[in-house]
């Protein structure tokens, strides 16, 4: 009885253990799949911005132009990449109607973060944010100002000021500083105190963003503004 105990067991080890690198090797493919299709983006991106810089060049007059022209031209294509200046971010995010309110950085062909977008739309009724998709313009210079990759869309973004906060920190920032919900923000100084910060990311990291295309779906657009709330987007 117990070789058939522990033939019985063996199997069902063998079994786990099978399913776990089903498991992992399909996280692993989507997570191949989104950054390929991040860096593809990236790329269609750069190409579009690249004409960017025209209306700027031609208000500073004919004569500064030539002068003015290459190194602002320099400047916004280095948008679609790594190097963008920080004094360039902060002119392209005064242009784009960036308000100094906090900002929510979302993925923007995430179904899972639209609709938090169109939840934070209901609630907001004072306006507290602005929103930027993660893709945009907006969102890349933010994410240069907070000296984070931009390549990055593996988390939703909250920047203030000079703080970014990301993953749980995020969500819950959020809940907490909707003026018009404080039963919402009540729960969010709650959930920060009872549960640590490590735990809150694990959780946000691999059950939520990890598996929000899968559980989901991704949109065929990025989404960059919204109907009525023109506004309130950063693009």
């Amino acid at each position: 009885r117990g070789d058939e105990l522990w033939g019985e067991s063996w199997w069902w080890w063998w079994f786990v253990m099978a399913l776990a690198w089903l498991v992992a090797g399909s996280l692993a493919s989507a997570r191949r799949t989104v950054a390929a299709a991040a860096r593809l983006e990236t790329a269609r991106i750069g190409c579009a911005w690249r004409d960017v810089p025209r209306r700027r060049a031609a208000s500073v007059g004919p004569v500064a132009t030539a002068a003015a022209k290459g190194t602002v031209q320099e400047e916004y294509r280095e948008l679609a990449g790594d190097r963008m200046s920080k004094e360039a971010a902060r002119e392209y995010l005064r242009e784009s109607g960036y308000a100094g309110k906090p900002v929510m950085l979302y993925d923007g062909v995430c179904n899972l973060c639209n609709g938090g977008v169109n939840v934070m739309l209901e609630l907001d009724r004072k306006e507290e944010f602005q929103y930027a998709a993660l893709q945009s313009r907006a969102g890349r210079a933010l994410m240069v100002l907070a000296d984070r990759d931009p390549n990055d869309l593996s988390t939703m973004l909250v920047v203030d000021g000079e703080r970014c906060l990301d993953r749980s920190d995020a969500a819950l920032f959020i809940a907490r500083n909707i003026k018009t919900q404080p039963v919402l923000g009540a729960l969010g100084f709650t959930a920060q105190i009872l549960f640590p910060k490590f735990l809150r990311d694990l959780f946000y990291t691999h059950v939520v963003a990890k598996n929000r295309y899968n559980f989901f779906g991704k949109r065929d657009t990025c989404r960059l503004t919204n109907d009525g709330k023109e506004h309130l987007f950063l693009q």
